[in-house]
């Protein structure tokens, strides 16, 4: 699959493609999915969670990460699980 966009920051990004279609796989994963029976959050969310984390904070670099976890009303804990999970998947994608 090939995106693209307008905006040369990003185009500049050889892994951010990759990257983005990695959405729906980390966010359907094991480790992700056991996060959501866990502390009982819906599948929209954690989409929504795992995509804006991906772009935003990962690729883009908009957020910080504080700023990232303060826009998501979920427990504390869960969001801090999610974002450790990610990383840890995004790491072993980006030495693929």
């Amino acid at each position: 699959m090939q995106w693209n966009f307008k905006n040369n920051k990003i185009n500049s990004n050889n892994n951010y493609n990759n990257l983005v279609c990695s959405v729906d796989e980390i966010a359907s994963s094991k480790s992700i999915q056991e996060i959501k029976a866990k502390y009982n959050i819906s599948q929209q969310i954690i989409h929504k969670f795992v995509s804006e984390y991906i772009i935003k904070v990962h690729v883009e670099k908009k957020l910080s990460e504080n700023e990232f976890l303060n826009k998501f009303e979920l427990p504390r804990e869960a969001k801090l699980e999610l974002v450790t999970d990610i990383k840890q998947q995004l790491s072993k994608k980006e030495n693929i």
